[in-house]
């Protein structure tokens, strides 16, 4: 397990519409539980390799124990990654 500092948390936020969508939590301050994804350099971007993984093996859904959809630049990227192979 890597130390907080070197992670991106992740935290559920409702969307309007009775749904829920993951967020990026930079800060570390949204309410509930957080899901802890492998960051990228120093940045604030999740490794799209382990944000895949997490989405493919429902872990991410499974830790915020709810049914959450991707923000749109999210589900992007993993698209372009999965043409890419």
């Amino acid at each position: 397990m890597a130390p907080k500092p070197e992670l991106v948390r992740f935290a559920a936020a409702p969307t309007g519409a009775g749904g829920w969508r993951a967020m990026r939590d930079i800060d570390g301050t949204l309410p509930g539980r957080g899901a802890y994804l492998c960051r990228v350099g120093a940045n604030d971007q999740a490794d799209n390799d382990c944000l895949r993984l997490a989405v493919q093996r429902g872990g991410l859904q499974r830790t915020l124990r709810r049914t959450v959809a991707l923000p749109a630049d999210l589900n992007s990227a993993l698209s372009l990654e999965s043409e890419n192979r």
